[in-house]
């Protein structure tokens, strides 16, 4: 078949035209009678044996013996302005048509898994789309990595039963992942309290601390002294958390404000003997 006129700037010569298809001459060939042809159209019609094969111009036999057609013939066709048959919007003269067929968007392609079994020709721009979606495709297995047709993955599958078996694994992973997690988390929370802990007796005993030297400071600014009470605490505001450094230095206060006074009446003592002498 030769080229749609349509796709030509103007009207097209006749002398390009095929005398069978009776369009633009794609791969002319020269008949016996001098008439020119598409190769295509002539081939076709010598294998057709409804009728014998004859020259639809001037009826004279035909053969597959054609001659080649003039240099100058070719190079009046090639230079013959079209556009591309495919509607992706490009012009060109008819030599540079193969080069255009190898670039354009829209010219149909053969899969690259022809060899798999794929019939399918899509548009160049929707080659890549195929690929990633056609049937003949090489996958693997997901569960067994095992490799093969896309078409034929879940009949390994359920042959072999890998997938279930995968599935399985996946649950019993999912489960220790779950349990080794709720471990670690009990571990944190049970640090955490500690440390809380730790945190709470170290702010009381620093809090009795400070009552108690409060306390103490208070006791030897106004010269108080102790009652017959061993431990005396006025109010609820000067109370304290008795732990064993307040009850050692109250001792240690009481047992300095004991050997003043009995220094003080040694000295009065010795003062009185002093005067009757």
């Amino acid at each position: 078949m030769g080229l749609d006129r349509e796709l030509f700037e103007g009207e097209v010569a006749e002398e390009f035209l095929c005398g069978i298809c009776h369009q633009v001459l794609l791969n002319p060939v020269t008949a016996g009678c001098f008439h020119m042809f598409c190769q295509a159209c002539v081939i076709r019609k010598m294998k057709s044996r409804v009728t014998k094969p004859v020259c639809p111009v001037c009826s004279a036999a035909l053969s597959l013996y054609m001659t080649d057609t003039p240099i100058e013939f070719k190079l009046k066709l090639l230079n013959l302005s079209t556009q591309c048959s495919h509607n992706c919007g490009d012009a060109f003269v008819l030599a540079e048509l193969p080069d255009h067929m190898d670039v354009c968007p829209n010219a149909p392609v053969q899969c690259h898994f022809t060899a798999q079994g794929c019939p399918r020709k899509v548009k160049r721009c929707d080659l890549r789309k195929h690929l990633h979606e056609c049937d003949f495709r090489e996958v693997e297995c997901e569960a067994c990595g095992f490799r093969t047709l896309y078409r034929e993955l879940f009949t390994h599958q359920s042959r072999v039963r890998c997938l279930e078996k995968k599935l399985k694994q996946q649950i019993i992973r999912e489960r220790k992942a779950s349990s080794r997690e709720i471990i670690r988390h009990r571990e944190k929370l049970v640090k955490e309290h500690a440390k809380f802990d730790q945190q709470q007796r170290k702010r009381i005993l620093s809090h009795a601390k400070s009552q108690a030297s409060r306390k103490s400071e208070r006791q030897t600014t106004a010269g108080s002294e102790f009652g017959d009470s061993e431990f005396d605490f006025a109010t609820t505001q000067d109370s304290v958390f008795l732990t064993e450094d307040v009850i050692n230095r109250h001792n240690q206060q009481r047992h300095h404000s004991e050997e003043a006074k009995r220094m003080e009446v040694s000295r009065q003592v010795r003062a009185r003997n002093a005067v009757v002498r």
